[in-house]
């Protein structure tokens, strides 16, 4: 009896733990899908949006891209939305034809609520007056870049938060409110920087030699390499003519030959090939440590005409 009691607590507590561990576990994304599905017909758009972008970033999928554009679009994010609907159209695109077909209205009606969209946008244009390297600027929380400057910004309506901060971490905030289709500018007057230890930037030469030593040491590498190589075969050639020649009490005159060229190529064979791995390895070294110029940085989403599109690099 005390062994059916201990069984049957035993399967009541593992049973307990399986639903935890249920409750636990990440939401599919055809889970958050669906609780997007009814917030947004509920007309909770805030709420919906947030669903649908969990359920796209754990699987992408061209309904859930669409329906998330649709929904930004009723909640008020213009800019988010038109970008949404951009995506999509150019994921429909790429897709085989009888596969683009079946998204053919879908495509149809993101098109025209791009279009709509486009000249509801609002934007705003970030002007620095001065100059720093070590003030940052950010936008709603997004870094600018230098392509980010003095060019039309593309936002979603409502409130913009500029934020300037030293690298003291003082932070000096700008709010300003934006209304669809409008378009403002932000002048920013930015501290002169106070003289530091920080080293001047290196010339255009300097960095041009840095960047092609590298290749330079690596090239050199594969020569010696390739020189190590045939004195190598070289040497082996000449042992075969000493195995000829020689019958181990005594040597003609031509094994003597080869059995003094067969150093002399050996020795080559062992210097070019330590030569080679050393530039070699020295060049693999400086490529994959040198100082890579920072991307994202210097590239912006703009507004070009009836395109949002990225200016500069990613």
């Amino acid at each position: 009896m005390r062994a059916f009691v201990l069984s049957t607590a035993s399967l009541v507590w593992a049973f307990d733990a399986l639903s935890q561990s249920a409750q636990s576990a990440p939401e599919s994304a055809e889970g958050l899908y669906q609780r997007g599905i009814q917030a947004f017909n509920a007309g909770n758009y805030v709420v919906a949006c947030r669903f649908l972008s969990e359920s796209y970033r754990l699987d992408p999928q061209l309904g859930a891209l669409f329906t998330e554009a649709t929904c930004e679009m009723r909640a008020g994010k213009l800019a988010t939305a038109a970008l949404h609907y951009q995506d999509f159209i150019a994921r429909v695109d790429s897709l085989p034809p009888e596969t683009r077909e079946r998204q053919r209205e879908r495509r149809s009606v993101a098109a025209e609520q791009r279009a709509a969209l486009l000249p509801k946008i609002p934007t705003l244009r970030i002007e620095v007056r001065g100059r720093s390297t070590t003030q940052q600027l950010t936008l709603n929380g997004n870094v600018l870049g230098q392509a980010s400057l003095g060019v039309d910004l593309p936002v979603d309506p409502g409130d913009q938060v500029l934020e300037q901060r030293a690298a003291s971490g003082a932070a000096t905030v700008k709010r300003i409110t934006l209304a669809p289709g409008e378009h403002q500018t932000l002048v920013v007057q930015l501290a002169e920087d106070a003289a530091s230890p920080v080293a001047p930037p290196a010339a255009e030469g300097d960095r041009a030699q840095r960047s092609v030593l590298p290749y330079v040491l690596g090239g050199a590498g594969l020569v010696a390499l390739g020189v190590g190589g045939i004195a190598g075969a070289l040497a082996v050639g000449q042992k075969s003519i000493v195995k000829r020649e020689c019958d181990g009490t005594s040597c003609s005159q031509q094994g003597l030959d080869a059995a003094e060229a067969g150093k002399r190529d050996g020795l080559v064979s062992t210097i070019g090939v330590a030569v080679g791995v050393a530039a070699l390895g020295a060049g693999i070294v400086l490529l994959v440590t040198s100082p890579k110029e920072q991307r994202g940085s210097s590239s912006a989403l703009v507004l070009a005409g009836d395109r949002l599109v990225w200016r500069g690099e990613f």
